[in-house]
């Protein structure tokens, strides 16, 4: 008998304890699971300025003929001037994220040249010669541009409003007469530029880019008068340029001022 009643002691113990270490269990705070940081996503809004490196190819066509009949003949020349150079320069404009892949944004740059074309034609008269050049001494552009956007790079097309300096010479040289016909001068030529380029932001301040730019600046041309005696009085020689055609590649760095970024959870 008083073994019975021990077991059934021991089991009432047991139980009771077993029930108050499943109830310390329950009310006992279990460890949160660290929280996941959002995923910053990069915003190109803002300012930007930079500079650009690089180089470009032209091409000019230059028709000359002269008025009045010059020794019984009225030549005309035809010249495909073409040339290559390095450039250099900078950038400056602003970035919209309209949406979190689109953007839209507005550039001016300026770029100094020297890509120099020339040709040298020899006119059907003893010991004359025709020399004749073409030098692009700077570019400019005001553009729009608009994007699409992974993160922190952007796939961008770009167009607008294209300036330009150009030099020209020419010169229908005639040593036995002598008499010739220069004429040397600089102009600001107008026209539109369109391209396209692929930017990469480093950091929240830093960009690198790379770019192609397409230009087709307005003609130009030069009606001169001889120097020295004239084979036909009155004579002139006129010289036309035609559009020229400019291609750029260039790499680029920019700062961006500030911007925000967003926070994609």
């Amino acid at each position: 008998m008083r073994r019975n009643i021990g077991w059934a002691l021991a089991s009432v113990v047991s139980v009771t304890l077993c029930g108050f270490g499943s109830a310390l269990a329950a009310d006992m705070a279990v460890k949160a699971r660290p929280v996941v940081p959002p995923v910053v996503a990069y915003n190109w809004t803002g300012f930007y300025i930079g500079a650009d490196v690089g180089g470009g190819w032209a091409q000019t066509d230059l028709v000359t003929f002269p008025t009045g009949t010059i020794l019984g003949a009225s030549p005309t020349h035809f010249y495909d001037l073409k040339g290559s150079g390095a450039l250099g320069g900078g950038h400056v404009g602003y970035n919209w994220q309209v949406t979190p892949n689109w953007l839209l944004g507005v550039e001016a740059d300026i770029v100094g040249t020297d890509i120099k074309g020339s040709g040298l034609g020899v006119p059907p008269f003893p010991s004359a010669t025709e020399p004749v050049s073409r030098n692009v001494r700077w570019l400019a552009s005001a553009r729009g541009r608009v994007g699409l956007t992974f993160d922190r790079v952007l796939l961008y097309a770009t167009g607008g409003a294209a300036f330009g300096e150009i030099n020209f010479t020419a010169n229908n040289i005639f040593p036995l007469a002598p008499n010739s016909y220069p004429f040397a001068g600089s102009s600001t030529r107008s026209g539109w530029v369109a391209g396209a380029g692929v930017e990469w932001a480093i950091n929240t301040n830093w960009l690198i880019r790379g770019e192609y730019l397409y230009y087709d600046l307005d003609s130009f041309g030069a009606t001169v008068s001889g120097a020295g005696p004239a084979l036909v009085p009155g004579a002139t020689w006129t010289y036309n340029w035609g559009h020229t055609t400019v291609q750029t590649g260039r790499v680029g760095v920019s700062y961006k001022f500030g911007g925000p970024v967003v926070a994609k959870y």
